[in-house]
C-alpha cells in the first residue's frame, strides 16, 4: 500500500500539483503509525481539551499544530506551590 502512494505523491511533486514535504524519520514513524492506526476520528472542540490540560495543572493555552486533520494545543505547566524556579 505504501508503495503505490510514494509513487502518487512522486508524480504529484513532478507534476507541479502539489508539494509533498520530505519526512524526517520521526515524521515518517508518526506517518505510518496514522496509516496502520485504527480508523477512528474523535473531534473536540479547543475549550475541551484546554479543560483536560487545566485539570492536569496547565495554564497559558495555546493552539498549535492546526491543519485539516485538527489542531494541537500547547500550554505551560503551572508553577508548583512552594517552589520557585531556580532553587535547588
Amino acid at each position: 500500500m505504501a508503495f503505490p502512494f510514494l509513487g502518487f505523491c512522486a508524480a504529484v511533486d513532478a507534476l507541479g500539483v502539489r508539494a509533498y514535504p520530505r519526512l524526517s524519520r520521526r515524521e515518517a514513524v508518526l506517518a505510518l503509525m496514522d496509516i496502520f492506526g485504527a480508523p477512528y476520528a474523535h473531534h473536540h472542540s479547543f475549550s475541551e481539551v484546554a479543560d483536560w490540560d487545566r485539570a492536569e495543572g496547565f495554564e497559558q493555552f495555546w493552539e498549535c499544530n492546526e491543519s485539516r486533520r485538527g489542531f494541537g494545543i500547547c500550554g505551560r505547566l503551572a508553577p508548583i506551590q512552594g517552589h520557585q524556579v531556580g532553587s535547588r
